[in-house]
């Protein structure tokens, strides 16, 4: 007897502490244009999302500059990919406070998306995709955990930490139960062959 996986879904976990000149520059934006006022509603309930700032953002585009390239590679690597270039599609900075969250949601019109924690506080939320076989949550049967059966994956935000994963995939974060704001960065990119 043999089992085969047939579809596997990764998660990139990428850790950069050489970046705090970028990070400090960010969350110092990201408090001030909310201090401004100057946001969207996505998929925030609660809390601040800045609106696409891609073209204007120079700590963004100094971490396209530093680290996209290296990570570009491993996801490269993993797919195998011919990937010769990406395209950044759009960026925003998402200041979640006390009891805020993001609902259910995907990135459309693009390949990858990422998020790069920038400030994380104790228990100010994970983020967590549901599984793509959405029959796997509906399952009744009692079992220990394993990964042909459990319903959702969880990343335990932490700083520095920089997530890309397919834009597909449905995810959304929990609320922030900490008396701190949790600040990040997310961005969404296509790969060019």
């Amino acid at each position: 007897m043999a089992i085969v996986d047939i579809f596997k879904t990764p998660i990139f976990h990428f850790n950069f502490p050489n970046l705090d000149d970028i990070r400090k520059e960010m969350i110092d934006y990201a408090l001030q244009k909310e201090k401004e006022n100057e946001g969207v509603v996505i998929s925030n309930q609660g809390g601040f999302q800045s609106v696409d700032m891609r073209e204007e953002f120079t700590p963004f585009k100094k971490l396209c500059e530093r680290v996209l390239p290296s990570c570009v590679e491993e996801v490269k690597k993993t797919y195998s990919y011919n990937i010769k270039s990406f395209t950044p599609q759009n960026c925003w900075l998402n200041i979640n406070r006390k009891k805020d969250y993001n609902v259910h949601h995907c990135h459309n019109n693009c390949d990858f998306s990422a998020v790069w924690y920038l400030k994380v506080p104790e228990n100010s939320g994970r983020l967590v995709f549901d599984n793509p076989d959405y029959t796997s949550g509906l399952w009744t049967l009692e079992s220990e955990y394993n990964p042909y059966s459990r319903g959702r994956a969880y990343v335990m935000p932490k700083e520095n930490l920089l997530v890309i994963f397919k834009s597909h995939l449905v995810h959304f974060v929990e609320p922030n139960l900490s008396d701190d704001p949790r600040i990040s960065l997310a961005f969404n990119f296509r790969v060019n062959q």
